[in-house]
């Protein structure tokens, strides 16, 4: 005897294979991101352009400043409201939490922070040098996520590497994906011991799913 399948559930039904396929046809901008959430957990309700890390008085430690514009797609338009959140090693190459640090962020340690960009697009971060992992021959680096307003869920663009890294050679130069550019930085002694670096990030450059 045949069947009729009631129309409330073939209704049901194409509804949630339609819906399903919409999903699919949204992978997440940037790919998969270990950690990305993680910026939110201590987040400042309140940020501006300029950020001072937990460590900058720390003791032997190399103060550094890197500072830019972030830029739209077109790499022409500043980018405003954009949160840069950033997190690194200490000078012992360790990610070490302290009472800061809040529950579930503690392999970030203590040296984060979250600038977001000006009308002019301007970001500054003052922080300090970090040193490479302990016993091994990573590249000190700075890890950096990018939270624009238009999209939901932040993605990561390329650390931030030292033109100066001892560790550093012309094959690592080339070994990058330039994820919203490239993120060796070249750093410059200004006065009082401190070394800056220019440095421009351009927002969907090189990253996946990035909406045209």
């Amino acid at each position: 005897m045949r069947k009729i399948i009631p129309f409330t559930l073939l209704f049901c039904i194409c509804f949630i294979t339609n819906n399903q396929a919409q999903t699919k046809a949204k992978p997440l901008v940037g790919g998969s991101c270990d950690g990305c959430d993680w910026m939110f957990l201590g987040i400042p309700k309140a940020m501006n352009a300029v950020d001072t890390s937990a460590g900058w008085n720390e003791k032997g430690a190399s103060r550094i400043q890197i500072t830019g514009t972030v830029y739209q797609r077109d790499g022409k338009t500043p980018a405003h409201n954009v949160i840069v959140y950033y997190y690194h090693t200490d000078i012992h190459g360790k990610y070490t939490p302290n009472s800061s640090v809040p529950k579930g962020a503690e392999r970030h340690g203590y040296l984060r922070g979250w600038v977001k960009s000006d009308q002019a697009g301007h970001y500054s971060i003052f922080t300090i040098r970090p040193a490479s992992y302990p016993g091994t021959d990573f590249l000190a680096h700075i890890h950096v996520f990018i939270k624009e307003p238009k999209l939901n869920k932040p993605y990561y663009i390329d650390e931030f590497l030292f033109d100066d890294d001892p560790l550093m050679t012309p094959e690592r130069r080339k070994g990058h994906a330039n994820r919203g550019g490239n993120g060796i930085l070249t750093l410059v002694k200004k006065g009082n011991g401190l070394w800056v670096a220019k440095h421009d990030i351009m927002l969907g450059l090189n990253i996946p799913n990035y909406p045209q």
